[in-house]
Parts: C-alpha cells; structure tokens; sequence
C-alpha cells in the first residue's frame, strides 16, 4: 500500500489541459465510484479553491492559480466522507504554462487520499 504520512494513497493523476479547459474524470475510492470535475478559473479576481457538491459528482474550482512556477495545495482538502466512516481527501499541484492566464495550458497534478480508519 502507498502512503503519504498516515493517509493511504489510492489515485494520482496528471492531466494537460488547454486553455479555457475543464477535467472530468471518475475516482474508485475503495469501492466508492467518485465522480469529479475539476474547473480553472484563471483570471477570477482572488486566488481560492473550493469543492461543490453536486448530485451527481464533485465540482473542484482552481480560482487565479495561474503561477509558472507552481501552485499546491499545502494540506490535504477534504472532499468526502465513505460509508465505512474514512474521510476521503486530495492535494492538487497546477503549472500555467503561457504567456497569460486566459491564454495558458495548465499541467494538473490530483492525488486522492483515504484518511485513517473510522
């Protein structure tokens, strides 16, 4: 099993996206099918990140992450919680690669971890 300090590690995924670009993708989250959909908002007013919760999936939003050195998460977020009571979390790095924001292909790292046993 993979760990990162006392979370088990159950996804990791890297994504280019073009300009303008969303990310859908599903997560099998020890038998939970997690439906995401991860939105950039480069040229919003104040840099954030938010979940929404949705009926049918989980909406991530990165506002103004537009930096070509990097941006990260620096603690797990949290996202959801299992039936089995474990709380399911993510950390996410984003690079902006162009000249400006709007116009910027973005390199989008997700990591998905289960918290320790309920």
């Amino acid at each position: 099993m993979n760990k990162v300090g006392t979370y088990d590690v159950i996804d990791t995924r890297t994504y280019i996206v073009p300009a303008e670009e969303s990310v859908c993708f599903s997560v099998d989250a020890m038998g939970w099918e997690v439906n995401i959909n991860v939105v950039f908002e480069p040229t919003a007013a104040v840099h954030g990140l938010r979940v929404e919760p949705r009926q049918d999936h989980a909406r991530i939003v990165f506002s103004k992450w537009e930096s070509s050195l990097g941006t990260a998460t620096l603690l797990p977020v949290e996202l959801g919680i299992h039936s089995n009571g474990r709380k399911l979390y993510f950390m996410a790095t984003h690079y902006s690669i162009g000249v400006e924001p709007k116009n910027a292909t973005i390199k989008f790292d997700i990591q998905f971890l289960m918290g320790a046993e309920a």
